[in-house]
C-alpha cells in the first residue's frame, strides 16, 4: 500500500507541474551584469522565462547589483539587492528592466507584487520604488498598460515597502519597468546629522493561476486518495 500512496503523490505533482523547456538556462544567483549578458536567450524559474535585462544608474554599477531567483511555488520573481545609498545633495535613480513570459503549458501570470526590504529615510531624505509592467512590450514599441504604477516609499514619517496589483491572467510576454530612486534630502555639507536615505533590497515576484483543467485534476487525484484512505486506513 505504501507503493501505491507513492504513486499518487507523484501523479499530484505531475498534475499540478507544467511542462518546461529543459533547453533553456535556470536562473542562478549573479549579478545585474551576469543576467544583461543573458540576452534574449533568459533563463527560467519553474515555467517562466526572463529574459532581455537592461540596467542603467551613474552611481551603482551593474556588476554591484546581486540578482538571486525566487522559486517559491506559484509564485517566483527576483530580489534584487545593491547598496542604494544618498547622503545630503546626492541622488541615486537606477533603472532595472527586463521582460517574462509563460513557457509552453505553463500557468498564466495573474498578479505583479512588490517589496523592499532594508530601508531607512532620515531627516529629508527618500526612497522611492516605482514600477510599471506592459503587456507586449515598451509602450513606445506597441506595448499597453497591464495594470496601474506600483509603489514603494520610505521617508521619516512613515512607508509602504509591499504593492500588489491583480489583473486577468496572461501569458505574456510583460515588459516589466523599475524606478529605483534615493535621495539624500538636500541637507547642505555643515548640517548634522545630514539627510540620509538607502534600501538595499527590492523584490518582483509574478503569481502564478493554475487553469481549470489542472484544478480538476488535483481535485481528482486528492479526492481518489481520500476515497483509498477511507478503504485502505494503512496508507
Amino acid at each position: 500500500m505504501r507503493k501505491t500512496r507513492m504513486w499518487l503523490i507523484v501523479g499530484l505533482i505531475a498534475a499540478m507541474a507544467p511542462v518546461v523547456a529543459s533547453a533553456v538556462e535556470l536562473c542562478t544567483q549573479g549579478t545585474m551584469a551576469d543576467y544583461v549578458a543573458l540576452g534574449a536567450a533568459g533563463c527560467v524559474i519553474d515555467d517562466k522565462l526572463f529574459y532581455n535585462f537592461a540596467y542603467s544608474s551613474a552611481l551603482v554599477p551593474a556588476g554591484s547589483v546581486a540578482v538571486a531567483p525566487i522559486s517559491m511555488p506559484y509564485n517566483p520573481g527576483f530580489a534584487f539587492s545593491a547598496g542604494w545609498g544618498a547622503i545630503g545633495s546626492m541622488v541615486v535613480d537606477s533603472h532595472i528592466t527586463y521582460y517574462v513570459a509563460v513557457l509552453q503549458g505553463g500557468f498564466p501570470i495573474g498578479d505583479i507584487s512588490a517589496a523592499m526590504t532594508g530601508y531607512v529615510a532620515v531627516g529629508n531624505g527618500f526612497v522611492l520604488v516605482a514600477e510599471n509592467a506592459w503587456l507586449g512590450g515598451p509602450p513606445g514599441q506597441g506595448g499597453t498598460q497591464l495594470m496601474p504604477p506600483l509603489g514603494l516609499y520610505a521617508t521619516a514619517s512613515g512607508s509602504q515597502d509591499y504593492d500588489r496589483e491583480v489583473f486577468g491572467a496572461t501569458r505574456g510576454p510583460i515588459f516589466v519597468a523599475k524606478d529605483i530612486l534615493v535621495s539624500g534630502g538636500g541637507s547642505g555639507p555643515f548640517q548634522y546629522p545630514p539627510d540620509f536615505a538607502s534600501v538595499s533590497q527590492v523584490i518582483n515576484q509574478f503569481s502564478e493561476v493554475p487553469e481549470p483543467i489542472t484544478l480538476v485534476l488535483i481535485g481528482s487525484g486528492l479526492l481518489g486518495f481520500g476515497l483509498l484512505r477511507r478503504r485502505f486506513p494503512t496508507l
